[in-house]
């Protein structure tokens, strides 16, 4: 399933408001200055995002993944390049190194930072679909390649993937990210229309 311009057009506006509202609270959570934008979100059949996630070249990943369920269900991830993850952790807390004690801030720092997130993008679009969306508990992991849903699901497995570039500016340095939304296509048909609802109404 394919989105116009249009469409995609507002699903980033949309996004972006969720990371607006998710880079305020990292300010006040960390006192530093962050800026989080999304410039640019494709919509993708999981046989096509899964060439294109290859094709950023990352051999480890770190990432912070949860579940939500309500108007319509599916998975969402936010993904840094390993090297990308332990910078962005050293901006936030002043903290460098990779002994255990570091090590620990770092999955503890980035599973906030994504929960934070990740409740911001999916909240914002559950605000357009008017309901009440339930999360998982966030799971942080670092591994090899893909990240872990990308790995679990069958090759026929009728999944759309939303891929979001995530850009965050930290006392003048810019890191990038991708967030992921996994959707069965009858959940994304719903948010389709609703996108064309959002885009149909007075403003």
């Amino acid at each position: 399933m394919y989105l116009t311009e249009l469409q995609l057009d507002t699903l980033r506006e949309i996004i972006n408001v969720g990371v607006g509202y998710a880079a305020g609270s990292l300010n006040e959570l960390v006192g530093t200055p962050i800026s989080l934008r999304v410039p640019e979100v494709e919509v993708l059949p999981l046989e096509e995002a899964r060439p294109r996630v290859t094709a950023f070249g990352w051999d480890r990943v770190a990432s912070v993944q949860l579940t939500f369920s309500g108007p319509i269900n599916g998975n969402v991830a936010l993904v840094f390049p390993y090297e990308n993850a332990v910078k962005l952790v050293s901006l936030l807390t002043g903290d460098e190194g990779s002994n255990s004690d570091v090590d620990g801030i770092r999955a503890a720092t980035l599973e906030e930072t994504g929960n934070i997130i990740l409740n911001g993008v999916v909240g914002s679009i559950s605000n357009m679909l008017q309901g009440q969306i339930s999360f998982s508990i966030p799971y942080y992991s670092e591994q090899g390649g893909l990240p872990a849903r990308f790995a679990k699901l069958g090759i026929a497995a009728d999944v759309q993937v939303i891929l979001a570039r995530a850009r965050f500016g930290v006392a003048q340095h810019e890191i990038e990210g991708e967030i992921f939304l996994f959707f069965e296509m009858g959940a994304l048909q719903s948010m389709v229309a609703a996108l064309d609802r959002f885009v149909e109404s007075p403003t």
